[in-house]
Order: C-alpha cells, then sequence, then structure tokens
C-alpha cells in the first residue's frame, strides 16, 4: 500500500530528528558513523572521536526555584518563552543550542573544519584563519547582548516581572 510506505518513511525521519535532538550534534555523528560501519548492525560505542574548537555559552535563569514554585504547572510557558529567544538568537548569530536543563541553556558556536590545521605533533589543533574564530566570537558576543535586550523588551516574558505572587515570593 502506497499510504504505507509514506507513513513508514515519515516515521523514519521522525525517529531521526528525535534520535539528532536527544543525541546532539556529535551523537548524531557517532550513529551515522556506526551505521556506515556497521555490517552486522551491532553499534560500537567507543568509536574514536574528534576533536573540535568551539565558543561554549550559558544561559541560567535566576530565582528559577522561587519561580518554578510559584508558577507549579506554568512553569513549561515561562521557560518556553525564554527559550524561543534563547534560540532564535543563538540560531541567527551562527550558534546552535546545544542543551536545556531545566533552567539553564549551553549554547555553541563550532569552528568550521575548514578552518582548522591539522593536529601537530603534541595533539594540539591549530587555527588556519583567525579572522573566522574571531567572527564567531563576536557573534556570541553579539548573540548574547542580544538575549539580553530581547528578554528585556519580550512582551510574553515582561508579563512575568508582573505576577505579583512572584514578585512576592522574591
Amino acid at each position: 500500500n502506497e499510504n504505507e510506505t509514506v507513513d513508514i518513511e515519515n516515521a523514519i525521519i521522525k525517529i531521526g530528528g528525535l534520535l539528532a535532538l536527544g543525541f546532539g550534534d556529535a551523537g548524531s555523528e557517532i550513529i551515522a558513523q556506526n551505521i556506515a560501519m556497521s555490517k552486522s548492525g551491532d553499534i560500537n560505542p567507543m568509536l574514536n572521536g574528534h576533536k573540535k574548537i568551539a565558543i561554549f555559552g550559558f544561559c541560567d535563569i535566576r530565582n528559577f526555584t522561587d519561580v518554578t514554585e510559584v508558577l507549579q504547572e506554568d512553569v513549561m510557558m515561562f521557560v518556553n518563552s525564554i527559550s524561543l529567544v534563547v534560540h532564535s538568537v543563538v540560531d541567527a548569530f551562527a550558534g546552535a543550542a546545544n542543551k536545556n536543563i531545566g533552567d539553564a541553556f549551553l549554547v555553541v558556536w563550532k569552528i568550521p573544519q575548514s578552518e582548522l590545521a591539522p593536529i601537530s605533533e603534541t595533539g594540539e589543533l591549530g587555527l588556519m584563519n583567525t579572522r573566522v574564530v574571531s567572527n564567531y566570537a563576536d557573534f556570541s558576543v553579539m548573540a548574547f547582548l542580544k538575549i539580553y535586550a530581547k528578554i528585556n523588551r519580550y512582551l510574553d516574558i515582561l508579563a512575568y516581572r508582573e505576577n505579583r505572587k512572584i514578585n512576592r515570593r522574591l
């Protein structure tokens, strides 16, 4: 049946998307290597890794425990409002959201492999074009400035500042 094939294809695409989301970029590469190298279908989690150069950023929601206790089931709406700002801005400035853990967001700007020099005899990973690396550093700083500005203007988030229960608690 033609519809069954389309349904299976869609399910595989969704599963692939969930795996990429769950395992992140590095995990996706490991899974792809395993699939390409495996003849028996076994997965080898001990494949050699690759050194990467990246700029990491970290955002944390202040007083999150107190806000969680006040908002209770509505806390996800609060976190999702902040997440929308963080993820969209980081993406616009050539970065990627790496991990969300409750009140924290880890974001990353990976330096493209094409900008890296071969690994030296001492195991150091060098840079070929420091201008590109400097640009990524600038992108990361600009993203955090933009996040800070947007959070202080975004109406959905500003509404929480007016919440009497939160204000009393804090």
